[in-house]
């Protein structure tokens, strides 16, 4: 992670510098709560999503990763710089914004408040899951016509990551229960932990 205005590198282009100022702009006006609703949910445009771009797999099977790759293209041209980590966080910045309109996901303030909720089971549950696996590192992508799908009340921390990352949708459910398109967005560790197990696959063949 890192904040736009602190986000440089050993030689600047201008275009680089306009990009991240208009990003440092742009970002407190959206954010802004006195242009909002009292009642609206508090859903913040925010850069948290940075990449190593020398290492970037795309699955172009589906239109969706396609829109994904092209608007990451779109972005970054119209700036004209070399660093296009920068554009990419912008466009997942969008994306997770959007989905999280059509969703209706709880805010920051409402996901505090379901915690404070949570029982010690609960709570003991959520530090498990959060140091044994990845779910953080995927982040779902909004596909075409799951707009509005408002997620399914629910209290606990199992619950809100499958109802979220749709990993598991319910038995007898159609397809439009099920999510199955993400970012993955690798930590560093499990990077290279996964490269050295490919390297020795590699070496036994």
């Amino acid at each position: 992670h890192a904040d736009v205005a602190n986000l440089t590198t050993v030689h600047e282009s201008s275009a680089l510098i306009e990009q991240r100022n208009f990003y440092s702009a742009t970002i407190p006006l959206l954010n802004n709560k006195e242009l909002r609703s009292f009642h609206e949910p508090i859903y913040r445009y925010e850069f948290q999503h940075w990449i190593g771009p020398n290492w970037v797999v795309h699955d172009l099977k589906h239109k969706e990763s396609h829109q994904l790759r092209c608007n990451w293209f779109v972005e970054h041209s119209t700036w004209g710089n070399t660093l296009d980590q920068l554009s990419f966080a912008n466009v997942m910045a969008q994306k997770d914004l959007e989905r999280k309109i059509d969703w209706q996901e709880p805010d920051r303030e409402m996901s505090a408040n379901i915690q404070k909720k949570w029982t010690h089971i609960e709570a003991a549950r959520a530090r498990i899951i959060d140091d044994v696996t990845d779910w953080k590192e995927w982040i779902p992508i909004q596909s075409e016509g799951e707009g509005n799908k408002q997620l399914e009340p629910g209290t606990s921390y199992l619950e809100k990551i499958d109802q979220i990352a749709r990993k598991q949708p319910k038995q007898g459910s159609n397809s439009a229960g099920g999510h199955d398109l993400y970012v993955r967005i690798m930590s560093k560790n499990i990077f290279l932990l996964l490269r050295k197990m490919v390297e020795g696959r590699i070496q036994q063949i």
